[in-house]
Order: structure tokens, then C-alpha cells, then sequence
């Protein structure tokens, strides 16, 4: 229920979530910033952080 409310909410205004689950977020986010000891190490797309070569190497890969 939660993602069908952000994502028709989402055409109305901007959302800002924190959350670690990977898949959940990939369905849901036009963009996505990764965050890794308070550094933003990744940002983009869904399509762009599953291509990253960070995100790739970390434990993020197998859950995008």
C-alpha cells in the first residue's frame, strides 16, 4: 500500500525517502543518491546506479 501511495503522490510533489531496500526504491524513484559514511558516492537514475561500477561491487548490485 505504501508504494502505490508515493507513487501517486509523486506526480504532485517531490518526496524525499531513506530507506535500504533496494528493491522497493528501484520500483519507485526517479532518481536515487547512495550514500556510504555520510559521502554521496553514487546518484542518478535507477538505469545509471544499476550501471555504476560502485554500486556493482558493493552489496547494492544484487539487490538493484
Amino acid at each position: 500500500r505504501l508504494a502505490d501511495l508515493i507513487e501517486s503522490l509523486k506526480r504532485e510533489v517531490t518526496i524525499v525517502v531513506i530507506e535500504h531496500d533496494m528493491r522497493f526504491l528501484f520500483r519507485l524513484a526517479d532518481r536515487i543518491s547512495v550514500i556510504h559514511w555520510g559521502q554521496v558516492v553514487a546518484a542518478g537514475t535507477p538505469a545509471e546506479l544499476r550501471a555504476n561500477p560502485w554500486v556493482q561491487r558493493s552489496n547494492l548490485g544484487a539487490l538493484a
